[in-house]
């Protein structure tokens, strides 16, 4: 960071100091001292809130494209869009709170079943088709699914599983071919065919445009900007096959290469799976499933105001929980010495 202002122009270096800041940073520092508890429940009915006025948003959008004809978004080239009625970051910020409603629903104790606010976000974050939140949501349910000990072994002749969760599991392989075969021709079905199919799409892809993309940005370092990066304010030339313009890698992983280097990497990655083995230690399983998540979102996106918040709530229920042991233990020396 400091070479950027012997080398380059002093606006430009505070450019990528200020975006490195509010896209990462400033939100996390802010939000994880929140004098708030994730598990409180008035959290939880803020969240629920929060849910159905986005299940309601989406819904009134959809019915106005599908129904009406009328695109609330304008068309794109890629497949589905005009059913983004949500940005990329925003759709996940559904499905990571998604993953939390179905995780306490699945580790309840008097129920273990999905209920329908987790079904409906669920609806929400596959209609959306961001493929990228698809798969970063698909590993923080299976997770979670993991993590729930929905089948728990007592002994070796005797397994239990959750009667509730199971009738769902049955409904829901019994409904999805009859629905699928209803509605075949219909425009919405063509939209999430053509979005699941883009994931494997060798041509025109976002992800195949985004990787030539990569692969000329990190093409043009030396050994030592690979090991500690550009200097800051560097800007983000590439020379691609038809043009040369500044474009960002749209990459987590690939910006910091090229901006911290290897070592800025390994640092992120290191900062995010301590905070997930500690969220496994105290049994924050839903944290741990939010770090997935975000190791995954930011194989194709970058930093982003909306990702930090997210950690910032997961390293806030750590700090909390933190707190929370200190005080049993003040409170049971306390009594030992009197």
């Amino acid at each position: 960071m400091f070479r950027g202002f012997f080398q380059n122009s002093f606006p430009y270096v505070i450019e990528d100091i200020r975006r490195l800041l509010e896209a990462f940073f400033i939100p996390l520092i802010c939000y994880m001292y929140l004098p708030i508890e994730i598990n409180d429940y008035k959290v939880k009915k803020i969240l629920g809130v929060f849910s159905t006025i986005v299940v309601i948003y989406c819904a009134i959008c959809w019915c106005l494209d599908l129904g009406l004809g009328i695109k609330v978004m304008p068309p794109q080239s890629d497949a589905g869009s005009t059913m983004r009625v949500l940005k990329q970051e925003q759709a996940l910020i559904v499905a990571i709170i998604a993953c939390y409603r179905i995780y306490s629903d699945l580790s309840g104790e008097n129920r273990r079943y999905i209920s329908l606010q987790g079904f409906l976000l669920i609806l929400v974050v596959i209609l959306l088709q961001h493929r990228s939140v698809w798969i970063a949501f698909i590993t923080g349910i299976i997770y979670i699914s993991i993590k729930c000990n929905l089948v728990s072994i007592k002994n070796i002749d005797h397994k239990s599983i959750s009667i509730s969760f199971l009738l769902q599991l049955i409904m829901f392989f019994i409904c999805f071919p009859i629905f699928l075969f209803m509605f075949k021709d219909s425009h919405l079905l063509i939209q999430l065919q053509a979005g699941v199919s883009g994931i494997n799409a060798q041509d025109g892809s976002t992800l195949n445009y985004r990787e030539q993309l990569w692969t000329a940005h990190l093409s043009g370092l030396s050994f030592l900007e690979w090991i500690i990066g550009k200097p800051f304010g560097s800007g983000y030339l590439v020379h691609l096959t038809n043009y040369v313009r500044e474009i960002t890698p749209h990459s987590a992983y690939i910006q910091t290469i090229i901006r911290c280097g290897i070592l800025g990497v390994v640092a992120i990655v290191l900062f995010i799976l301590v905070i997930m083995v500690k969220c496994i230690k105290y049994k924050k399983n839903w944290g741990a499933a939010v770090c997935l998540m975000l190791l995954v979102f930011w194989y194709p996106y970058s930093y982003n105001f909306y990702t930090a918040i997210a950690l910032a709530f997961v390293v806030r229920d750590l700090r909390y929980e933190k707190y929370n042991k200190a005080k049993v233990m003040l409170k049971t020396n306390f009594k030992n010495v009197i």
